[in-house]
């Protein structure tokens, strides 16, 4: 029994075994609790935003992610792609970096110029004054500003699995918007004093992963034209299927707000915050799985981590989903009165959540060997899907806005995971070890 102990803790499998297990249990530990400080965050403005200030910071908060989608465009692919082919190389790995972020810089004028007037519209379609209108767009800033940059840095301690530090600053963003937001709204209950709280710690953080970033790359490496040329050609593929997603997107929120009522748009932003312990797996899943997958060239090895990964997601879907029906009651107190009675609602939510889990797993994956779907086959499947959702459903309030976001979600969902398949099943590099 000893000798066979001994020759399993010699061999090959297990040495695999125990690092992927040492690097899933410190990861997972580290996210569970920059989630659970995000959670935390959300609940606290929650309840301390009157539910017109909540309305209006849904609002806002939505209009981010669509202009750091905007600025990003394929940018943050393109950099783990051609950052994966030269992760051993401290120049070019650095010439991939301020490639990137000076792309990044470029796309946020335009993205800026589109984003602000339609969240200058929708705040003013729910009743907000010129001044809180004023001081909510020009609040958002410090968190976009940050956004351009703080996703591509950590790509590089990722690709050496530096998880460590990275966690470790994460988890201080994480805390600092934790006591900010809690501070700052408790004494200012308004949305413009939430949106600043969450950008300063972003932006301090950013300074950290300079730091954290340069201990592996020429931080002064200059711009290279083949590696821009490389990431706009991902750019180029992956562009209009970002514009179509912030359209789509955003296509709910946007209908409540002509249509639905600030409860409605305040109730939909609640339940939601808890849709954020998904992002947990999303997290664990962006720095673990998708940096080691972009550096696969064996077929063989391909398929293999493909079956892990999906057994592992559908797992966790399955107990989110289970413990979202056994403890619907309990999530929603937490909530306060405003949200209580929202169980169907809350349950549909955090499928929804699991669905777009998978759906931008299996994108992360395949856009980390550089394959992008053809846009114009995801544009017309998606199209598609919201002509059936808006025929099927009045989005006229949460439970109708909620059927038609699971109707568009799913069809995209099916075309990701099956192109993914196919592009691992047609490549040409097999090997049997």
């Amino acid at each position: 029994m000893k000798n066979k102990l001994d020759s399993l803790k010699d061999s090959k499998r297990y040495a695999t075994f125990l690092r992927w297990g040492k690097m899933l249990s410190v990861t997972g530990f580290a996210q569970v609790l920059v989630q659970l400080a995000g959670v935390a965050t959300g609940l606290i403005i929650t309840k301390l935003l009157p539910t017109q200030e909540y309305a209006y910071y849904t609002i806002a908060n939505t209009m981010l992610g669509t202009m750091t989608v905007l600025a990003d465009s394929g940018i943050g692919v393109g950099v783990m792609s051609s950052g994966g082919k030269v992760w051993d190389d401290r120049k070019k790995l650095g010439q991939v970096l301020n490639t990137g972020i000076f792309l990044r810089r470029k796309f946020a004028r335009n993205s800026l110029l589109v984003s602000l007037p339609i969240l200058f519209f929708l705040l003013q379609k729910q009743g907000a004054t010129l001044l809180t209108t004023f001081l909510v767009c020009i609040s958002i800033l410090p968190a976009f500003w940050a956004a351009l940059t703080d996703s591509l840095l950590e790509t590089i301690p990722k690709l050496h699995r530096a998880y460590i530090p990275l966690q470790k600053n994460q988890g201080m963003v994480s805390l600092g918007r934790l006591f900010l937001t809690s501070a700052a709204v408790f004494l200012f209950p308004f949305t413009f004093v939430t949106l600043i709280s969450n950008g300063i710690p972003r932006i301090w953080g950013n300074g950290k992963l300079k730091i954290i970033s340069a201990s592996y790359i020429d931080s002064a490496a200059e711009v290279d034209e083949g590696v821009k040329k490389e990431i706009l050609t991902i750019v180029k593929r992956s562009l209009p299927g970002n514009i179509y997603y912030c359209i789509s997107g955003q296509l709910t929120l946007w209908l409540l707000s002509f249509f639905g009522s600030t409860s409605d748009i305040a109730g939909i932003g609640a339940i939601s915050r808890f849709a954020m312990l998904t992002s947990i797996v999303s997290m664990i899943f962006g720095t673990l799985f998708v940096p080691q997958f972009s550096k696969l060239t064996d077929k063989a090895k391909m398929v293999k981590h493909l079956i892990l990964y999906f057994a592992f997601l559908l797992t966790i879907c399955c107990i989110v989903i289970f413990f979202t029906w056994l403890l619907s009651d309990f999530i929603l107190s937490i909530l306060g009165n405003n949200y209580l009675g929202l169980n169907f609602e809350l349950l549909l939510t955090m499928t929804l959540s699991c669905i777009t889990l998978i759906g931008g797993a299996c994108y992360g994956l395949s856009s980390a060997q550089g394959w992008i779907i053809n846009p114009v086959l995801l544009i017309i499947t998606n199209f598609l899907s919201i002509i059936i959702g808006l025929f099927l459903f009045r989005v006229d309030n949460i439970t109708e806005a909620l059927y038609f976001q699971l109707t568009t979600a799913i069809i995209p969902l099916f075309i990701t995971i099956m192109y993914l398949i196919i592009k691992v099943s047609k490549y040409k590099s097999f090997k049997v070890e």
